[in-house]
């Protein structure tokens, strides 16, 4: 009874957040860089940078995810 239940992010998912973090960051150096610093520019960088390639690379591992877990069933064409 007392046991804490805790929810773990999936492995696709960590990828997902890890590669959204790395383009939000390098899209906060362009803007800084080119003196395009402004909020409605940090915005847009943000949801269209982060989160096009947050949700690419999730997508991409979790068809890996899927085809590991496939090829593990043991069955063959």
């Amino acid at each position: 009874m007392g046991r804490l239940m805790r929810r773990t992010i999936s492995v696709p998912v960590q990828f997902g957040l890890a590669a959204a973090a790395v383009a939000v960051a390098l899209t906060l150096a362009g803007l800084w860089r080119g003196g395009l610093f402004t909020w409605r520019n940090i915005l847009t960088g943000a949801i269209l940078g982060g989160g096009t390639w947050g949700i690419i690379t999730w997508a991409i591992v979790h068809t890996l995810y899927l085809v590991e877990e496939d090829g593990q069933d043991g069955h063959r064409d």
